[in-house]
């Protein structure tokens, strides 16, 4: 075996090691560092706990189901329900509520994701209580077993979500 085969693998460890370490893929700034305090960028707060997309005229409640919108803030825990619990609950809430709400569309909700930040991708001064999750959207899966979700942390989208999982939600106005 020759001598000089040691020094082959500790460099080339050593490159290895320092390739290793380049990091040409930074994470982009969490969206709660990234936007100003009060910065709501494109949305336009259209009522109390309402906000209003200008891009596609969508109404959103400002928290997720669940929460209520007082003073800025989401108050209250997060509803996390399987999808057809998910619809009922949206049909009893407008029924209560005498507005017609639903879940927000597939493309609906990826307009709320933020390229620019992450964890959740959702400008936080808009939607104050958006958390890093699955979020169940309107859109069909192709079994009725399946759902259909974004990923707010970053915005990628799934259509093969188990009905049964428990997801939170959001709201939009009909």
């Amino acid at each position: 075996m020759p001598a000089s085969l040691p020094k082959i693998v500790v460099t080339c460890l050593l490159a290895l090691g320092i390739l290793a370490g380049c990091d040409r893929h930074t994470m982009p700034p969490r969206c709660d560092e990234h936007f100003a305090r009060g910065d709501m960028g494109r949305f336009l707060a259209d009522s109390p706990g309402i906000a209003l997309d200008p891009r596609n005229g969508v109404r959103w409640y400002r928290c997720n189901a669940g929460e209520r919108f007082a003073n800025g803030q989401c108050i209250g825990e997060p509803l996390k329900l399987s999808l057809p619990d998910t619809k009922r609950y949206i049909e009893e809430f407008s029924t209560m509520t005498g507005r017609k709400w639903r879940l927000p569309t597939m493309d609906e909700m990826g307009a709320l994701i933020e390229k620019s930040c992450t964890n959740p991708a959702i400008n936080p001064n808009a939607f104050p209580g958006a958390v890093a999750d699955n979020y169940w959207t309107s859109d069909a899966a192709r079994s009725t077993k399946l759902g259909c979700t974004i990923f707010t942390f970053n915005g990628n989208s799934y259509c093969r979500e188990d009905a049964e999982n428990r997801r939170p939600f959001m709201l939009v106005q009909e």
